[in-house]
């Protein structure tokens, strides 16, 4: 795992999301201390909900639905 970027993220629930180059992988780790690992998540995506004006509002709309997560 490498990680290519991290990114704190001004959200009431979302704290930074993480993000590798080698595997698409996207980390999210939550205010509560909780973290998600979602799969195969394009880079420019991934970029767009770090800067997305509600994180929240596009990882329930965009990410959740269509990544795979653990």
């Amino acid at each position: 795992m490498a990680i290519a970027w991290t990114q704190q993220v001004f959200s009431s629930h979302v704290a930074e999301v993480s993000y590798d180059d080698e595997t698409q992988d996207m980390f999210v780790s939550f205010q509560n201390g909780s973290k998600y690992v979602y799969r195969k998540v394009p880079p420019d995506v991934a970029q767009n909900l770090a800067n997305a004006p509600s994180v929240g509002s596009m990882l329930r709309s965009d990410i959740q639905l269509n990544y795979a997560y653990s």
